[in-house]
């Protein structure tokens, strides 16, 4: 076989592997990465097919010896570009803009002047035909251009393949598995034309075979290191069939993508088309994702549709390079979520008011231990719950210290209040149970339960579940005899300056004590109680507090009847 034989054949076998591997690249389904891939594979064989052209005869006319060449330098200068910019992309080295840009127009001036060059001297600088070993052959003198083209490919060698000997030593299993393929792919053909220039090679040019080696490497990229696939595959396994619901839109919301779940929730979503501006078409879907729409800085809580609770989140969704590419609209479905987090809520309360309720009735218990060594005081714990929960009713209907009162603060100053005499279980029986009336300092002494009180409590209450509740009867213990003069004790506070339940607390303490019957005094009748309780407003007792125990004066009577102890007769007004 002769030599053209020989350059023709081994041509022909370069372009037909060239439009296998170009054929099999294109059934592939593109990501940005295999798409770059995809147009290497092209250009390779667009290149192998020039070279094939220049051996399709034994004699081949000049022009068509031309328009061959120009096809070759056009093709290997943007070859090298696209395996720059793909290398880019697949391993994050975030080359600066400008540098890509100006290799771009590098390439592009090196590729004008080369698919011009019968018309000047810039890249060669003189060129003929000849008929050389049964064939003709392009035979050519560089110029400025074309030595700049052997600079260009040479410089992109040793960066491309110092960029892959540096990922084979520092990345990733996944990211050297790429970078041998992208080395082959790199270096072949670099290698083939440093060869032809070296040996000045004019009847068998390396370079076809070398870009031969780069298009199947390229193609191997595709399918065994499966670069970008992994996005093909999140998006047909993961993002149709999640149960979340998610859109993606640009910077300008346009939409971009949605899944099966998005389209189910919001059918508007199945009726745009990708591209199409995604705000102005549904009012409910822009409330869910308000501050991306700028309609609010905060998202509804959840979203409920047929039983199922979605969180609305949204997402920023950034390029390799840090820049802001659009956003993940996504409804989380959170119902297992929030159904066990009330299940959970609903035992913590239930367990919570178990340990209230016993801790309840186990100090009040204490405190029925302690009024049993009182003989006066005989119902007077549940007759002071009653009063202070209508005073406290009373005050919150008549919108009276609203910053303080609600229907809870209520409840816990009605459990709080069997507890203000507490600290009588340390005053010595002789003075708790004197007949007579007690010397100043006896007196002294009993005025020392209030102090009592509020110690045994801190000590008792110090690790109750709740606080408002220890709070409040220490408060009503310590301070249930403070008057509103700042006569009363232990601490002489004055006004505002005592507590509310305690405030509360004196009136229905006081009161009590009025109406029953106790070893020093007999009981006074109600109108009687109610008149002096009036006369101490402003100077015993809160006004405030005075008028709404006067304005529940019908349910006060009935509840001292209710339970009065039986020895008392409110009928009846005795002398002191």
């Amino acid at each position: 076989m002769d030599l053209y034989l020989l350059k023709y054949w081994l041509y022909t076998i370069c372009l037909i592997i060239s439009i296998a591997v170009f054929l099999m690249a294109l059934t592939r389904t593109p990501s940005k990465e295999q798409k770059l891939a995809l147009v290497i594979t092209l250009i390779t064989f667009i290149i192998t097919f020039g070279y094939w052209g220049s051996v399709s005869s034994p004699i081949v006319s000049p022009d068509l010896l031309i328009f061959i060449t120009k096809i070759k330098y056009l093709g290997a200068c943007s070859v090298f570009v696209l395996l720059l910019i793909l290398s880019d992309q697949l391993f994050y080295i975030s080359l600066p803009k400008p540098f890509l840009v100006s290799q771009i127009l590098t390439s592009l001036g090196i590729a004008i002047t080369a698919t011009t060059f019968d018309h000047h001297t810039l890249f060669f600088k003189s060129y003929h035909v000849v008929f050389s070993n049964g064939s003709s052959a392009f035979i050519w003198e560089p110029g400025i251009f074309a030595i700049c083209y052997s600079v260009f490919i040479i410089v992109y060698s040793l960066f491309l393949c110092g960029l892959a000997f540096y990922i084979q030593m520092h990345g990733s299993k996944q990211d050297r598995s790429i970078s041998i393929y992208l080395f082959f792919a790199i270096f072949t053909p670099c290698a083939a034309f440093i060869i032809e220039r070296i040996l000045h090679l004019q009847n068998i040019s390396p370079i076809p075979f070398g870009l031969l080696i780069t298009s199947i490497c390229t193609f191997l990229l595709i399918t065994v290191a499966h670069f970008g696939n992994m996005r093909e595959i999140a998006k047909d396994v993961i993002f149709d069939s999640i149960d979340d619901a998610l859109v993606i839109v640009d910077n300008t919301l346009h939409l971009m993508q949605c899944n099966k779940k998005a389209v189910s929730l919001f059918e508007f979503l199945g009726k745009l088309g990708s591209g199409e501006r995604i705000n102005g078409q549904d009012l409910e879907f822009e409330a869910l994702f308000a501050p991306l729409f700028e309609r609010s800085e905060k998202f509804p809580v959840d979203y409920w549709n047929n039983g199922t609770i979605f969180q609305p989140i949204i997402k920023p969704l950034f390029n390799r390079k840090g820049k802001l590419q659009g956003s993940i609209l996504w409804l989380k479905d959170v119902t297992n979520e929030r159904n066990y987090a009330k299940k959970l809520e609903r035992d913590v309360n239930l367990q919570t008011n178990r340990i209230l309720d016993m801790q309840n009735q186990m100090i009040i218990s204490f405190a029925k231990l302690v009024e049993n060594r009182d003989a006066v005081t005989g119902k007077h714990l549940e007759r002071t719950r009653s009063y202070v929960l209508v005073i406290g009713m009373m005050l919150l209907k008549n919108d009276e210290y609203t910053e303080t009162i609600n229907y809870q603060w209520v409840e816990t100053l009605s459990k709080v209040a069997p507890l203000h005499d507490i600290g009588k279980v340390a005053i010595a029986d002789g003075i708790l149970n004197k007949p007579g009336k007690l010397t100043p300092e006896e007196f002294d002494m009993m005025k020392k339960h209030t102090v009592y009180g509020a110690q045994i409590l801190e000590t008792t209450l110090k690790n109750c579940v709740d606080d408002a509740y220890y709070r409040m009867a220490c408060e009503v213990a310590r301070s249930h005899h403070e008057r509103w003069d700042g006569r009363g004790y232990p601490d002489g506070l004055a006004g505002e300056q005592i507590p509310l339940s305690a405030r509360i607390m004196a009136v229905a303490d006081v009161f009590d004590a009025l109406v029953t019957r106790r070893p020093y005094k007999p009981p006074f009748d109600t109108e009687t109680a109610f008149q002096l309780i009036q006369e101490e407003s402003a100077s015993h007792f809160d006004p405030l507090v005075v008028k709404a125990f006067l304005d529940t004066k019908d349910m006060v009577i009935k509840i001292a009847e209710e339970l009065r102890d039986d020895d008392d007769d409110l009928g009846e007004l005795e002398s002191l």
